[in-house]
């Protein structure tokens, strides 16, 4: 079967959302307080879905959302977030999932790495994020220079042991960051090819 990732839309919605909802559902630090919030919506729209396809199926995906004000941040995240340092134009990564089958192989950090090139690319100055406190994925990220800030409580999701908002400045960390996870995703990244059109996104 053919592997690769490419933009997803519309037109792939129920994968989208058949991925979010198992993984989210079976995750043991998760509450989903409003399972609603993962179907495919107005948000999706508007935003950057992208998507690792084997064959048919999607694997893993991640949504980017162009954040341009503090109050844009803290309408998506549902929190106040005045107290942790970040600059605008910001991209929001979310809705982040990769099936039981594909886990721990990179496709995550793939996803994330077409969204941090297109982020410099275009002119971004932060890239924002929420996660678990403890999420394995936390080591990897402060190595990219991420910087975490816990306790922050979140509107739709719910982690049980906690949830961070974390931020990458673009400026400062920015191309380090992309630079090691090229490296970490290049065998990845050749099973999973790119196809089709270049992201873009609209600042």
């Amino acid at each position: 079967m053919k592997q690769f990732c490419s933009i997803a839309t519309y037109d792939e919605a129920s994968a989208i959302e058949e991925l979010r909802r198992q993984e989210y559902e079976a995750h043991p630090s998760i509450i989903l307080i409003n399972p609603a919030v993962l179907e495919w919506s107005s948000a999706d729209n508007e935003s950057l879905v992208l998507a690792a396809w084997d064959g048919s199926a999607c694997v893993a995906t991640m949504r980017g959302k162009v954040i341009r004000t503090l109050s844009d941040a803290e309408h998506a995240i549902e929190s106040p977030l005045d107290c942790i340092p970040m600059a605008f134009p910001a991209l929001l990564l979310g809705r982040a999932a990769t099936s039981s089958d594909w886990q721990g192989r990179g496709l995550n950090s793939l996803l994330r790495f077409h969204f941090l090139r297109l982020a410099l690319l275009q002119g971004f100055a932060s890239l924002i994020g929420e996660t678990n406190v403890g999420a394995p994925r936390l080591r990897l990220l402060d190595t990219l220079g991420w910087r975490s800030y816990p306790g922050i409580s979140v509107g739709s999701i719910l982690g049980t042991h906690g949830n961070s908002v974390i931020v990458l400045d673009l400026t400062e960390n920015g191309t380090r960051a992309l630079s090691v996870l090229e490296e970490r995703t290049h065998e990845i990244a050749v099973q999973f090819p790119w196809i089709g059109e270049e992201p873009k996104l609209l600042l």
